[in-house]
């Protein structure tokens, strides 16, 4: 829920940052990237420059 809002998949989140780190937070073994993966949910990550 987003400011009383329900919100149904898919998601799209953007980030703005360094991309790298950015990357390896959401790669990081202990992220909760990592953790929704292992749970089965289907998730994509993209790099991209502006």
């Amino acid at each position: 829920m987003i400011n009383g809002n329900y919100i149904t998949p898919p998601f799209k989140i953007k980030a703005i940052g360094d991309k790298d780190a950015l990357y390896y937070a959401m790669y990081n073994p202990d992220s909760w990237y990592k953790t929704m993966e292992l749970r089965g949910l289907s998730l994509s990550l993209e790099k991209k420059m502006k």
